[in-house]
């Protein structure tokens, strides 16, 4: 087998009925099958890393990845090697063959869906601060929307907390002004009134620490509803915000590359242009330079498979005519009702006379 009929069997051309081609159509059907090597490249790759951006699954992403490439290449052979003259039509039929154009439709479509995902890729570095920027937007929003009403709350308690302690130290204040005065009554000497003066700042003394009790209770309370709400915003940023920054992170953001690829439609039109023409380009190849390696492939392989139809059709007529001689009653094989056996496409016409 030559090399140029290994090349091409991989495009579904027979190596048989290749090699037996002159070479320079050898050539040219190879040269078709190197052709379409890039397309079912380019779109395996564009099919994994589609499926990595939307699901960031690295097996799921290999395993589409080669499932595309697969289906490309079997959908290339069809429309590339897959479809000549059948065995039972004409012969001028091969000599006119050519590839047909739902096909060509078929590879444009493709070529224009998986240009995108290798659009995205081509774009990425220029996309990726934009990408960022919506990322760190979105877990702000987020943020503010989670914990926005315990941030609130937090924020009434620590005010309520801070007047307490204000009142307190105030209310401290009035008491050690207080003690100092009895002090210096204490201190001085005895004169007429000052047992009523003591008994005045004895009584507010009491008042004041009942006060203080008080208020000593209410700065606890404070305190306790600070360090409850201080623990729901922790809770919230550590089991809700924390996790949905996690997911962003991960996420590709698949749809705003997208909007933002299409923003320059030039760039984003000329490149799915060229990811639609390497897809077809196996497809022109058979439809201009290599047509008549095309046909010549098409007349040979035509004539051969007629070859191998015809022998078993004389074979297998053989075997029933020596069966068939074992029965006295046998006079013969049935005569064919049409000129061309065993396709049976020309009806024979049988002469009648009046």
């Amino acid at each position: 087998m030559s090399r140029s009929a290994r090349m091409a069997a991989w495009l579904g051309f027979d190596p048989a009925v290749t090699g037996a081609l002159a070479p320079n159509h050898a050539r040219a059907l190879a040269a078709t099958s190197l052709a379409a090597l890039p397309a079912v490249l380019a779109v395996g790759l564009s099919g994994g890393y589609g499926t990595w951006l939307a699901s960031d699954a690295v097996v799921l992403s290999v395993v589409v990845g080669m499932g595309v490439s697969v289906y490309l290449a079997n959908l290339l052979r069809l429309s590339v090697a897959g479809g000549g003259a059948a065995a039972h039509e004409d012969a001028s039929r091969a000599l006119r063959w050519s590839p047909r154009v739902v096909p060509l439709v078929i590879l444009a479509l493709l070529g224009a869906f998986f240009a995108q995902p290798l659009l995205l890729g081509f774009l990425r570095p220029r996309h990726d601060e934009r990408v960022d920027a919506l990322r760190q937007a979105l877990v702000r929003m987020h943020e503010e929307a989670a914990v926005s009403h315990v941030r609130v709350a937090l924020a009434d308690a620590q005010a309520a907390l801070q007047d307490a302690e204000q009142r307190r130290a105030e209310l401290r204040a009035r008491v050690a002004r207080n003690q100092r005065e009895l002090d210096a009554l204490n201190r001085g000497p005895d004169v007429d009134g000052r047992d009523v003066e003591r008994r005045v700042l004895l009584s507010a003394a009491e008042d004041h620490q009942a006060e203080l009790t008080r208020l000593e209770r209410r700065v606890e309370d404070a305190q306790r509803k600070v360090d409850e709400w201080t623990g729901a915003e922790r809770n919230v940023l550590e089991k809700d915000v924390a996790v949905y920054t996690a997911h962003l992170k991960r996420s590709h953001f698949l749809l705003r590359r997208v909007q933002l690829a299409w923003e320059d439609p030039v760039t984003s039109g000329l490149w799915t242009l060229g990811i639609i023409l390497l897809l077809i380009l196996p497809w022109l190849f058979t439809a201009t330079i290599s047509r008549g390696a095309s046909r010549a492939y098409e007349a040979l392989r035509r004539m051969l498979t007629r070859d191998v139809v015809e022998t078993a059709y004389r074979a297998a007529r053989a075997e029933e005519e020596r069966i068939l001689r074992h029965w006295p009653t046998f006079s013969g094989l049935r005569l064919e009702a049409f000129d061309d056996p065993p396709y049976n496409t020309r009806p024979r016409v049988v002469a009648r006379h009046g």
